[in-house]
C-alpha cells in the first residue's frame, strides 16, 4: 500500500485500492461464510439421519428386550405350573382350580407376546414400504439422467459415424 504523504494522487490510488481490496475481502469471506453455513447444514442433516438412526436401533433393542422378558416371564410361569400340579398330584389333591391363577397369567403373557409380534410384523411392513417408496423415488430420479446420457451416447455415435464416413470419401 502507498502512503498518503506521496501525494494526493498517489492518496487517492491507494485509497481505491483499499476499497478494491476491501470489495474482494467482503466477496471472499461472503463466500467462504457460503461455504461453512452449507457445511453445518450438511453436517445437521446428517446429525439428524444419526439420531433418527440411533432412535430406530434404541427402539429395535427395546423390542427385543420387552420380547425376551415376556418369553423368560412364560417359561418361569410354566415351570411354576409344572412345579404345582406335580405337587398337587403326589398329595391327591389336584384340581384346575388351584392352578388357574398361574394359567390365566400363561395366557395373558401369550396374548403380550402375539400382540407384540403383531406390531413388530406391522413395523417391519411399515419400514419395508417407507424403503419401496425411497427406493422407486431414487430409481426414477436415476432413470432420468440415465435415459439423457443414452440419447447423448446415441447421437455421439451418430456423429461419429457420420464423420468417419466423411473421411473415407475424402480419402477416395
Amino acid at each position: 500500500m502507498i502512503p498518503l504523504s506521496l501525494g494526493a494522487k498517489e492518496g487517492f490510488v491507494s485509497n481505491q485500492q483499499d476499497y478494491i481490496g476491501e470489495q474482494d475481502t467482503s466477496n471472499a469471506s461472503s463466500g467462504a461464510k457460503e461455504k461453512v453455513e452449507d457445511m453445518f447444514e450438511r453436517m445437521g442433516k446428517t446429525f439428524k439421519k444419526l439420531v433418527r438412526g440411533a432412535d430406530q436401533v434404541v427402539q429395535v433393542g427395546k423390542a427385543k428386550f420387552d420380547a425376551t422378558k415376556l418369553y423368560r416371564e412364560r417359561m418361569n410361569l410354566f415351570e411354576h405350573l409344572g412345579e404345582r400340579c406335580f405337587h398337587l398330584i403326589q398329595a391327591g389333591k389336584f384340581s384346575t382350580d388351584d392352578v388357574s391363577d398361574i394359567i390365566k397369567r400363561i395366557t395373558q403373557v401369550n396374548e403380550q407376546i402375539q400382540k407384540q409380534m403383531r406390531d413388530e410384523d406391522d413395523q417391519q411392513g411399515f419400514e419395508a414400504a417407507a424403503k419401496t417408496k425411497t427406493s422407486e423415488k431414487k430409481t426414477s430420479a436415476a432413470k432420468q439422467p440415465q435415459k439423457a446420457a443414452v440419447k447423448k451416447k446415441t447421437s455421439s455415435k451418430k456423429t461419429s459415424k457420420t464423420t468417419s464416413s466423411t473421411k473415407k470419401t475424402q480419402k477416395k
